[in-house]
This record gives structure tokens, sequence and C-alpha cells, in this order.
């Protein structure tokens, strides 16, 4: 269940390709059938450059690469513009970017002030791979759990 007011890592399957694709989503309001939120990832279609696609949108769960979200935080209401200008303030054009390195520098800049109550930003990536591993094989089946899970290094 998604919970209004929390942030979540949103991890896609990149089949055949053995990596994942990272993003970010705010989630504002609505039911379980049409989620309403903010997602914050950045793409790359042309293997040159990454741009930047921060939308709001009802359909997180239409993508049928998605493996699931790990909610990392609860952000109280007065701190959505402060979390938003944070993550969409994260640099995507620089030397060594990945939409991954991207959502953990943005996960790194909330930890600082203090909206995510992460112990270690290398054991929550390591989560997020764990819980990919463990998803893939269903999404390639084209069983579409799409879990919602608590990190268990982030505090909410």
């Amino acid at each position: 269940m998604l919970h209004p007011g929390s942030l979540y890592i949103v991890l896609h399957s990149q089949f055949p390709k053995a990596s994942y694709h990272w993003g970010l989503y705010f989630h504002l309001a609505g039911d379980p059938r049409s989620p309403y939120g903010r997602k914050f990832h950045i793409v790359n279609s042309d293997n040159l450059r990454w741009a930047a696609d921060f939308q709001d949108t009802c359909g997180i769960f239409k993508s049928k690469h998605l493996l699931g979200l790990i909610r990392i935080a609860s952000i109280p209401p007065h701190s959505f513009d402060y979390m938003m200008n944070l993550i969409e303030g994260t640099p995507y054009n620089t030397p060594g970017i990945t939409c991954r390195v991207w959502v953990l520098n943005a996960v790194r800049s909330l930890m600082v002030a203090s909206l995510v109550k992460c112990a270690d930003i290398r054991w929550l990536e390591n989560e997020v791979f764990r819980f990919g591993f463990l998803e893939e094989p269903s999404c390639l089946l084209g069983v579409r759990q799409r879990p919602i899970i608590q990190s268990r290094v982030c505090i909410c």
C-alpha cells in the first residue's frame, strides 16, 4: 500500500541488460488503482545525454517492467517543495552518471537535509539490488506482483 507523503525508490527491469532503471516517486494521494504523485527519474534515449523526467503522474504502476517500490521516507507536507527542489536540483549531466547514481546522489542530498533517515547509502543501494534480484524473475514471466515494501535501512 502506498502511503501519502512518502518517498519511494522505483525499480524497473531493463532485461535483457543485467541492470535496473532507478527512479524516485513521491506519493501524494489516491487509491491503489489510481495513485497520484510525482515521479523523478532521468532517461538516456540517445546514449549521449541524460534528460530529466520530473512530472506528476497517475500511472506509476502502468509500466510492464516495473519491479516494485521501496519506501524510504515520510516527508512532512511543509517540506515537499524543499524535497522537490533538492531532487530536481541533483545534477544529471556529469561524467559517470547513471540513473542509479543520480537517485543515490538525490537520496544523499535528502539525507544531508534530514528528510531521509538512512544509516548508510551503500546499505540502501544493496537493499535495492537485492529487491530487484528477487523480483525480476516474476516480472520476466509476466507475473506483475509489483510489491511495495518498507526499506529496512531507512526509517520512515
